[in-house]
């Protein structure tokens, strides 16, 4: 159980998409959001910024090589 920010208990309901249904103790809807949407990467914990700068860092490394 939560307590709202009129300090009237509020509970917190998820539901299969995602989203969250607050309810009133006398069973009447409070409200509805939804959680914000977690990015997935290439690799979890990195950045894919940093693995497509390595990418590319790379292949100029072995283009230069080639010379």
């Amino acid at each position: 159980m939560c307590v709202g920010g009129a300090y009237d208990p509020v509970y917190s309901q998820v539901a299969a998409g995602g989203w969250r249904t607050y309810y009133n103790l006398d069973g009447s809807v409070a409200g509805m959001d939804k959680p914000p949407a977690v990015r997935k990467t290439l690799i979890p914990g990195i950045s894919d910024t940093y693995i497509y700068v390595g990418v590319g860092v790379l292949l100029l490394v072995l283009m230069r090589g080639r010379r």
